[in-house]
C-alpha cells in the first residue's frame, strides 16, 4: 500500500515515547502480539517514559518461545524491569490445558493485577485487543478523558464491525485516540528490487491477496493453495 506513511520502527518508538510522556493517565495500545518489532518499540518507549508495559499471557508465551531460539535477538521478557504480565481466565485456561502449562509458574513471578494497574495507572501502557475479554478488563480498570488509546494496526481493520464497536466503547468514555503505525509489508518497488537482487530460480508468493500479480516480477512463479505441498 504505497499510500501509507512509511516510518521506521525507530520513528515509531520516538512518537510513542512522546505520547507516553505527555499523557497523564493509562495508555492502551492495540498492536499485534506477533509484530515483534512493534513490541520492542513499545517496550523501549515505555522504559523511556518510566511506564510499565503490560502484556497478556499469549504475548508472554510468544516472547518466551522466541527467547529459546539461540540466534534470536535480545527481546523484551517479563523479567525485564518495565514489563509485566496480566493474567486473564481466557488465556490462563488455554495455557493450563496445553503442554506448556509449566510456563504459568514462570509468568506468575512477573504478574500484575488489575488493582495494581488501577493504582499505577499513570505509569501503565496496557496492550489491548478489541474483544469481549478486554472490554471487561477495561470496565474494571475504569477509563477517563485523560486515558489514551493508540491504534497500531492497519487502518483497514477499522471498517470491521468488531472494531467499530470497540472504538465506540472507547469514544463513549472520552478516551483520546492516536494512530501510530507503519506497515510491515514491502511495497511493489521493494519486492521488485529483492527479486532482481536475488535472481531466484522460482518464486512462490506467500501471504498475498493477489499472488498472480507476482508473475509480473518473475518468469517462473508457482502459486500454491493453502496446505498444498511443493517439493523442490
Amino acid at each position: 500500500r504505497e499510500s501509507e506513511n512509511i516510518y521506521t520502527e525507530y520513528k515509531i518508538e520516538e512518537i510513542l515515547t512522546s505520547i507516553f510522556k505527555k499523557r497523564n493517565d493509562i495508555v492502551l495500545i492495540h498492536a499485534s502480539s506477533q509484530n515483534i518489532d512493534r513490541l520492542v518499540s513499545i517496550y523501549k518507549a515505555s522504559a523511556h517514559s518510566n511506564r510499565i508495559f503490560v502484556i497478556d499471557l499469549y504475548t508472554a508465551f510468544i516472547l518466551k518461545k522466541l527467547s529459546e531460539i539461540s540466534y534470536a535477538p535480545k527481546l523484551p521478557y517479563p523479567s525485564y524491569k518495565y514489563l509485566k504480565v496480566l493474567f486473564t481466565n481466557h488465556y490462563y485456561k488455554i495455557l493450563k490445558n496445553s503442554k506448556y502449562k509449566d510456563y504459568i509458574y514462570e509468568f506468575s513471578k512477573f504478574k500484575i493485577t488489575i488493582d495494581e494497574i488501577k493504582r499505577k495507572r499513570r505509569n501503565i501502557v496496557l496492550l489491548v485487543k478489541p474483544n469481549f475479554y478486554n472490554i471487561r478488563i477495561l470496565k474494571k480498570i475504569s477509563l477517563y478523558k485523560n486515558s489514551t488509546y493508540i491504534y497500531s494496526m492497519w487502518q483497514g481493520y477499522k471498517e470491521e464491525e468488531y472494531m467499530k464497536k470497540f472504538l465506540s466503547f472507547l469514544i463513549n468514555y472520552g478516551v483520546k485516540i492516536y494512530n501510530v503505525h507503519t506497515s510491515g509489508h514491502s511495497d511493489i518497488n521493494t519486492l521488485k528490487a529483492m527479486v532482481n537482487k536475488l535472481k531466484p530460480d522460482i518464486l512462490i508468493p506467500i501471504h498475498s491477496l493477489h499472488p498472480e500479480d507476482f508473475k509480473k516480477l518473475h518468469k517462473n512463479v508457482k502459486i500454491l493453495n493453502n496446505k498444498e505441498e511443493f517439493l523442490f
